[in-house]
């Protein structure tokens, strides 16, 4: 067998199209020292470097005190640990033999000094190891006849060197086919072509754009993963890639499992770990809690169970929840075998970690995770990806257990979070294959380990940045290190050999395209260092390399000049879809309203019953301290008894432990850290808002009834509208003045819209739940209704005077007086008509002015409730004229710099939407 080697051979390399494996292996640095150990009897598995790190850590700290170390190692041990480790390996590959003459305290006297109490293997000491086997005569099995290196000497790390002049020695042709530090003769300018882009996305769409490549055709690009994106939305075969930096679900599951310590609870990180593709919890158990979480942002509240024991809605649903034992054996005593193994995975997120945790009770925790993993691997359905990603995952774990020994026995959480910062490490791996018909696509041109007729260099700007792997080292160091047999190679002389092997094989292609981008995003590209090399070549020829037209670059290459099949969704005024028998549901404040501006959602969400794709996700801050505010009057509502002496009192003196339950319950995003001025400020809002809200009630004279007062009053109950049919609500404050009723929406708010829906009588809520409350008594008549705007500490409405000296109410007079009660059924009658009739208005982004049969058109003659839209007008006064009218949506999409696939200004459709369903059908 023939062995071809370069330390760049280690992936994907460049063959030809039509490669001959027969007899031959072409080895990186990897792969070389695995055909070396085989045919030596020898092999050693190195270690994973976290493990190694942590193996270092703990051996590096008794000889880190008054060291140039000592003050970095108290700030981050663990990062210094995976320096030093860096270090070390660097020097073993250079020859080290893990000693030094030298009796100061500088860097190499330090790494001597932990090397005698480090014992865990790495690939450095496998070469270490080979390199010491063959240098003692050990001949390589005859399978090998010979061994071919692919690059410059010098670019082979010393013990790689000492190891292939041994094998040498032993009789083996061992040959390098480029001498060191000379290149072919130069490049032929005429067969270069210069393509430039403003863009990389543009230059990936040209390539694209691409039917066929001609033979023997090789492709320079380092993303490949943004590459493929393009290449998927063309319908084009995908090429193989990888991510270098990943972040695969399943190795969250490190950082997320010990998350569950932290405190504060983090709330998006308990969520997440819930939601994982694999978890030691039970799929179905972690889905309900998660949903819990999703629903409430909290743990729910506590009420007396069926049992008579007092238990939040998170305690419910564990105690409720059915555990199975192995292959689903449900008798009692493996159902109680199998709670008691998955509780612990549970039990830390209700613990109070307050003073710290015990560094025991992390062990047993950490322990417990590495036998759910080793319980995994014997599993035939796991898929190979899920076993090597379990497989570093365990990896994790056995190097926090071996730095967890390090810290004392109480353990605080920042100490733990700091160690899976610098434990937790994405991995390679790959994410798409290359599908039949894709590209030759290397990384680096040093991958070719042939020349190609055709070298299209996608990415030709903004070079990777080499460092000195040895640049810790003084001249001092290198001197003494070099009298005991270390090689350390020449940065410049590195980078000039890196130049020259460039352009050698630049020089081994036949026709060479050059693709250069200006930018990527708002982020301008330097020029590569090889675009700048082809210029001064074609300089010294006194010409110019100029950019070449797309379209023409190469009559080898056929481009695709047609326009994209690629079909954007227009917005169109009505969709028409024939008869809808639709019987109509039990409408709400919600629905009407959806239904009465976007009959087009109003169909998506309820007739089809489409759920919209963003509905499971945390609340923001600001949403999540509306609903803890609910949550807070509510229970001092309820509490209080109708009196409003107790409700002040609980105000008062139960405020902290009432806010914090309120938070536990539905907010518990509030106690993130990033969250603290948030909370600070909310907490001195909500008590002033409830004290100035039963300051209104004291002067109103009214008494409270209940918050989330529902309608109909009994379950299964009804409460039916003319004109509507069935109606249900949930009245955030129901009071009584006297005989009359009140009802007060609270809305945790600054905004003016609320005012401005009072003022053109067009808040379609309250109406609604006036005509509810005046249906369900038909005896009694409603005094009035109200926005509470709980931040202001106002109520502002239309019914209620303002009180002396105090901003506690604004009274708005609506510049309307119309039925607004009557506009609601007219529309309702209106737009079901349509809806049943299959004739449904979509109209976003689109002017509805001068559409006579439309809704618009008709607010005035058939007493429709008024559109949210916006108007443009002309003139002024008497004079003032609309011209047109474009309905106002919820903006789903943002305006980007440019579209993909035109030059144009960007369609409507492509921006604006109201129903985030329409995602999926926008480019």
């Amino acid at each position: 067998m023939k062995i071809i080697y370069s330390p760049y051979y280690d992936g994907d390399i460049f063959l030809g199209d039509s490669p001959k494996f027969m007899g031959e292996t072409y080895v990186g640095n990897n792969g070389l020292l695995q055909q070396l150990q085989l045919r030596a009897g020898v092999h050693h598995e190195p270690k994973p470097d976290v493990e190694r790190e942590a193996d270092y850590h703990n051996a590096m700290m008794p000889h880190i005190p008054g060291t140039i170390f000592a003050k970095s190692v108290d700030v981050d041990p663990f990062g210094v640990a995976s320096k030093l480790l860096r270090w070390r390996d660097a020097l073993i590959i250079a020859g080290w033999d893990g000693t030094y003459p030298d009796s100061q305290r500088g860097i190499i006297a330090v790494l001597a000094s932990i090397e005698k109490d480090f014992k865990s293997i790495g690939i450095a000491d496998c070469w270490k190891i080979i390199c010491g086997i063959y240098s003692q005569g050990v001949h390589v099995n005859h399978s090998i006849d010979s061994i071919r290196i692919d690059c410059p000497w010098s670019e082979i790390p010393c013990l790689i060197q000492k190891t292939l002049s041994a094998i040498k020695d032993s009789g083996i042709e061992v040959f390098t086919t480029i001498e060191d530090g000379v290149s072919d003769s130069a490049i032929k300018t005429e067969n270069v072509k210069l393509l430039e882009f403003d863009d990389v996305n543009d230059a990936y769409e040209w390539f694209a754009t691409i039917d066929e490549l001609p033979e023997n055709t090789v492709v320079i690009n380092r993303d490949n993963v943004r590459l493929n994106h393009t290449l998927y939305t063309w319908n084009k075969p995908l090429v193989h890639s990888s991510l270098k930096d990943s972040n695969p679900q399943l190795l969250q599951l490190f950082k997320l499992s010990m998350s569950i310590f932290s405190r504060p609870l983090n709330l998006q990180n308990l969520v997440s770990y819930l939601m994982l593709p694999m978890s030691p919890i039970p799929g179905k158990l972690r889905r309900q809690l998660a949903r819990l979480l999703l629903s409430t942002g909290g743990f729910g509240e506590k009420v007396t169970r069926e049992d008579g024991k007092v238990r939040d809605d998170w305690e419910e649903i564990i105690e409720n929840f059915e555990f199975l034992g192995k292959d689903g054996n449900d008798s009692p005593q493996a159902k109680g075998h199998a709670k008691a193994k998955k509780l612990p995975f549970l039990e830390p997120i209700r613990k109070n970690y307050a003073n710290g945790i015990d560094k025991l009770e992390i062990s047993g925790y950490v322990e417990n995770l590495k036998k759910w993993i080793n319980g995994h691997y014997a599993d035939e359905d796991l898929p190979l990806e899920r076993i090597a990603q379990l497989h570093e995952l365990n990896t994790y774990l056995s190097s926090f257990a071996t730095a967890l020994q390090a810290l004392p026995d109480i353990v605080v959480y920042d100490d733990i979070e700091k160690l899976i910062l610098q434990i937790y490490r994405p991995m390679n791996y790959s994410l798409q294959s290359a599908e039949s018909g894709s590209s030759n696509v290397v990384n680096d041109i040093r991958m070719l380990a042939t020349g190609a007729e055709t070298l299209l260099w996608l990415d030709c700007q903004e070079e990777d940045q080499e460092h000195d792997p040895y640049d810790f080292l003084s001249s001092t160091d290198k001197e003494i290190l070099t009298q005991h047999g270390c090689v350390f190679p020449d940065f410049a002389e590195h980078l000039t050999t890196c130049r020259k092997e460039r352009l050698r094989l630049l020089g081994k292609c036949h026709h060479i395209v050059l693709v250069r981008s200006r930018f990527d995003g708002t982020t301008r590209l330097g020029e590569h260092c090889m675009v700048a090399e082809l210029r001064q070549a074609f300089r010294r020829e006194g010409k110019e390399l100029s950019p070449s037209d797309a379209a023409t670059i190469f009559s080898l290459i056929p481009i695709k000049t047609d326009e994209a099949a690629i079909e954007n969704c227009q917005p169109v005024k009505y969709l028409e879809l024939g008869t809808i028998d639709y019987p109509g549901r039990r409408e709400s404040n919600t629905s009407l309203d959806t239904l009465i501006n976007f009959p087009f959602n109003y169909v998506m969400q309820y007739v089809a019953k489409l759920p919209q794709p963003d509905e499971e996700q945390i609340n923001n801050t600001f949403v999540t301290t509306g609903l803890v505010a609910h949550y807070f009057f509510e229970h001092i509502v309820a509490d209080g008894g109708g009196d409003l002496t107790t409700m002040r009192r609980l105000t008062e003196d139960e405020y902290d432990e009432r806010l914090e339950a309120a938070i536990d319950a539905t907010g518990l995003i509030l106690r993130l850290r990033e969250n603290a001025s948030n909370l600070t400020l909310f907490r001195r809002q909500l008590k002033d808002s409830m004290l100035s809200l039963i300051t209104i009630m004291e002067k109103k004279g009214w008494m409270p009834i209940g918050c989330e007062m529902p309608f109909p009053k009994e379950a299964g109950g009804s409460l039916e509208f003319d004109q509507i049919g069935a109606f249900a609500a949930r009245i955030d404050f129901l009071l009584k003045e006297g005989d009359r009723y009140v009802i007060i929406d609270f809305k945790w708010s600054y905004s003016n819209k609320y005012a401005e829906k009072l003022e053109s009588n067009t808040a379609i809520q309250l109406e609604l739940y006036r005509q509810a409350v005046r249906t369900t008594y038909p005896d009694k008549e409603v005094q009035g209704v109200g926005y509470y705007l709980m931040p202001k500490q106002q109520l502002i409405t239309t019914d209620f005077e303002e009180i002396p000296s105090t901003k506690l109410i604004r009274k708005i007079e609506p510049s309307e007086d119309q039925d607004l009660f009557a506009q609601i059924q007219n529309s309702y009658e209106f737009r079901m008509g349509e809806l049943r009739n299959g004739h449904i208005e979509e109209a976003e982004t689109l002017d509805v002015m001068d559409d006579e049969d439309g809704y618009y058109a008709h607010i005035s003659d058939m007493g429709l409730c008024p559109l949210n839209v916006e108007e443009k007008t002309e003139g002024r006064g008497k004079n003032r004229v609309i011209v047109s009218a474009k309905k106002k949506s919820e903006q789903v999409f943002r305006p980007t710099r440019k579209t993909t696939f035109e030059k144009k200004d960007a369609e409507s459709s492509e921006i604006t939407t109201s129903h985030p369903i329409l995602k999926g059908r926008l480019k």
